[in-house]
């Protein structure tokens, strides 16, 4: 699998593109559930995670496959 931190998809403009379309995908997430904070990644994708009942390894496919 792809390592999401490698394509830099955590610089503003393109995870804000993600957030948007993970919204979108799933409605139920809010704002704070989307919030990423730099340094923060694993804390992000588990959150999501929880969220969605969803293990870490989907939840980075879910990122890379927007």
């Amino acid at each position: 699998m792809e390592n999401i931190e490698n394509r830099n998809v955590f610089s503003v403009s393109f995870w804000n593109y993600k957030r948007t379309r993970l919204k979108i995908e799933y409605p139920t997430l809010s704002e704070a559930d989307l919030t990423y904070v730099p340094g923060n990644l694993g804390q992000l994708i588990n959150g999501l995670g929880i969220k969605l009942r969803k293990t870490d390894n989907e939840i980075r496919e879910l990122i890379t496959q927007f």
